[in-house]
């Protein structure tokens, strides 16, 4: 496979592997690869924090509640029982 790169790409793996943190060029690539499914996910996580904010600022939240949350984690338990898909972005986690 070959890439084409910007000069201002070339000259970052450059320093990279100057740095000595990479023995070569083809570290850096994997690296920055094997690192975008999290920076999808902060992507993702971003996008929704935005929107909360847009909904909270109109007035359409509801307060978390022990109550509620404790709803949230029964809805998710049937739905994994299902076999429903749970995004691992929003999977309730130990409190």
């Amino acid at each position: 496979m070959n890439v084409s790169l910007t000069p201002e790409l070339e000259e970052m793996i450059r320093q990279k592997v100057e740095s000595g943190l990479y023995m070569s060029a083809c570290e850096v690539v994997r690296e920055a690869l094997r690192t975008m499914p999290d920076h999808d996910r902060l992507s993702r996580i971003r996008h929704s924090l935005a929107e909360s904010r847009a909904r909270y600022e109109r007035g359409e939240c509801v307060e978390l509640t022990d109550e509620l949350w404790d709803e949230i984690e029964r809805e998710t338990k049937e739905a994994s029982r299902r076999g429903d898909p749970i995004n691992d972005d929003v999977k309730p986690t130990a409190r």
